[in-house]
């Protein structure tokens, strides 16, 4: 069995100890999910960048593309 980077536990800030139970383990995207909750109020939102629309992707590899 393994611990991975794409898995998260809650801790507190200074003693990076777990304030959850050690049996509760979050996948990134359920990190991001909850960060999005708190971005509603500002009509904002992280998504993945395959969820763009195809022209906003587009834009993001042409500027990828210009920076090599």
């Amino acid at each position: 069995m393994s611990l991975y980077e794409t898995d998260y536990v809650l801790v507190d800030i200074e003693t990076k100890k777990p304030i959850e139970s050690y049996d509760v383990i979050n996948h990134f995207s359920s990190v991001i999910n909850e960060y999005n909750d708190h971005l509603l109020s500002e009509n904002i939102e992280y998504i993945p960048m395959n969820k763009l629309s195809k022209e906003e992707q587009t834009n993001y590899l042409i500027k990828l593309k210009g920076n090599k």
